[in-house]
């Protein structure tokens, strides 16, 4: 509890959080696995604006994205115990930040430029161009607007 506390009086001095560039990555790397394009536990997408708000406004004083990843409780702690990705404290952090400062989420965010080019590439059949931009790790699981993965993308609009 009193680190919520420290993070909310830390957050009345800090800057905008930028949610395309602090908060989305958090959200794709650590969340989209189970509430994402792919999978929703709970019926919750935490990539679409208006599933996410169900869980990231406030209810009762305190925002239940919040309460779930600040929670101790390994059976209320998200993401759970198990996880490959635990979220960091900075990681934490941000996202306190964010709902604090009422979590704006524009309507329209692009993708990085080079997720865009290399599922254009993929569309192309271009495996040189692939193979090159792939040395980039963090592409190989990427996701579009759509959440899908390069190799979802591939496997459905691939023709090699």
């Amino acid at each position: 509890m009193m680190l919520v506390l420290a993070w909310q009086v830390s957050a009345a001095g800090t800057v905008p959080i930028d949610y395309a560039k602090e908060v989305q990555p958090i959200l794709r790397e650590k969340c989209h696995v189970c509430h994402g394009g792919g999978q929703q536990n709970r019926g919750l997408r935490l990539d679409q604006k208006q599933s996410a708000m169900r869980v990231v406004r406030e209810d009762n004083g305190t925002s239940i994205l919040v309460r779930r990843i600040t929670s101790a409780d390994p059976n209320f702690q998200m993401p759970p115990k198990m996880a490959a990705f635990p979220l960091t404290q900075r990681e934490k952090q941000t996202l306190v930040e964010w709902v604090q400062q009422r979590a704006p989420w524009p309507d329209d965010i692009p993708e990085p430029p080079s997720v865009r080019q290399l599922f254009a590439l993929i569309d192309q059949d271009d495996l040189d161009a692939i193979r090159k931009l792939a040395l980039d790790r963090s592409l190989v699981n990427a996701r579009d607007r759509d959440s899908a993965t390069p190799l979802m993308h591939a496997a459905l609009n691939g023709s090699a």
